[in-house]
């Protein structure tokens, strides 16, 4: 059972986890859990501009977000107090200079932290191991909404702009690291914060047209989750998720068997807030890597219909152009004053942390950190 930190101070927030034991209770092991890891319920009350979304908004009417004669983006205020659950994973080994270093992860649409741990099923998937090794600590956090026992409220709050406020919280350094959804979260935090993370990292990323996203997001089959409130959806269509998510040949069949059978759900306002989320980081000066894989459906190509006729006519291959023109290059203009912006493509799908490419991508993360002096 989760023990629930009451009242913790954002400042005083790294202290709490440092000393976690004395205050949760331990992770049952796993193989790609390190040791020594907490979980944790952190009450925060945070509030933020969202995207304001029509009534009666649904995934068939999505694309009139994008439809400026139809539809005038505005925002309103969102706010509240919410229990985010998180874990905190200690280094396992020792390395000089790292010891005050936080990586902050944050997940995709449809996962939640377990993304971050290989969902669970082997080490070699668990990005939390590899960084424990490396002599990081890691703290993995769910987006809101995502808690085990969530507090279900109106699926219009669950946006990239609320969770933004969670990432506030100031450590002595910090790397922010997202993937997919969680990217796009930790882009407007250097946007909106540029102060906040000392180096980030982006990985199943790229700018992409937001009709694409929208599309995206239609093909997928998501449907309504039975038990749960209007505006919770899930991926019903398997071929299209495999599509989606994994390049063929590439990956465990058994850790994605498991990945589908225990696959997440998405808000309706996490989706309708990315089509409007790529911002332009000018005030943000600190280091970026951006990690997409090479075979990336979501990102690199567009999805074509089951009957074989190209989405909104925008058809394509499911290899990223890595040229100068291509999605992911053209990324580091939303960075135009980083003090460095570099690339990297595992060689896998959208999640390529859940392919056989991972600790190779792993490996080069981290060791682009250790060359920015973190």
């Amino acid at each position: 059972m989760l023990h629930k930190v009451h009242e913790i101070p954002n400042m005083l927030l790294l202290l709490v986890l440092l000393f976690g034991a004395a205050f949760s209770n331990p992770i049952h092991p796993r193989q790609a859990v390190p040791a020594g890891c907490v979980n944790f319920n952190i009450p925060v009350t945070a509030s933020a501009d969202n995207v304001a979304l029509p009534p009666g908004l649904d995934v068939s009417n999505l694309l009139l977000l994008l439809n400026p004669p139809v539809f005038e983006v505005t925002s309103q205020l969102a706010s509240g107090t919410f229990d985010i659950a998180a874990t905190y994973c200690p280094a396992t080994t020792y390395v000089e200079g790292r010891e005050n270093t936080l990586q902050v992860l944050l997940h995709g649409a449809t996962y939640t932290k377990a993304y971050w741990f290989g969902l669970y099923y082997n080490v070699q998937n668990s990005w939390v191991s590899y960084a424990a090794n490396q002599g990081y600590a890691t703290l993995t956090i769910d987006r809101l909404g995502n808690d085990p026992t969530p507090d279900y409220r109106s699926c219009t709050l669950w946006q990239p702009s609320s969770t933004r406020a969670i990432l506030r919280a100031k450590f002595d350094k910090i790397i922010a690291a997202g993937h997919s959804l969680g990217s796009i979260v930790v882009n407007t935090l250097n946007w909106r914060y540029p102060s906040d993370a000392d180096g980030t990292v982006l990985t199943g990323y790229a700018t992409v047209d937001p009709l694409q996203l929208a599309g995206i997001f239609l093909e997928a089959g998501l449907a309504p989750v039975i038990g749960l409130p209007i505006g919770y959806l899930e991926i019903t269509s398997y071929s299209d998720w495999l599509w989606l998510f994994y390049s063929e040949g590439l990956y465990d069949p058994g850790l994605e068997s498991y990945d589908w059978n225990h696959r997440g759900t998405a808000a309706l306002g996490e989706l309708a807030g990315a089509a409007f989320a790529s911002q332009t980081a000018d005030q943000y000066t600190g280091p970026v890597l951006i990690m997409t894989g090479l075979h990336d459906a979501v990102f690199c190509s567009t999805l074509t219909l089951d009957i074989g006729i190209p989405l909104l006519g925008l058809g394509g291959p499911q290899t990223c152009d890595t040229g100068a023109g291509g999605a992911v290059p053209v990324t580091a203009n939303l960075y135009p004053y980083a003090r460095s912006v570099e690339f990297y493509y595992p060689d896998g799908g959208h999640c390529w942390h859940l392919h056989y490419a991972a600790e190779d991508g792993f490996a080069a993360a981290h060791e682009w950190m250790q060359n920015q002096g973190f």
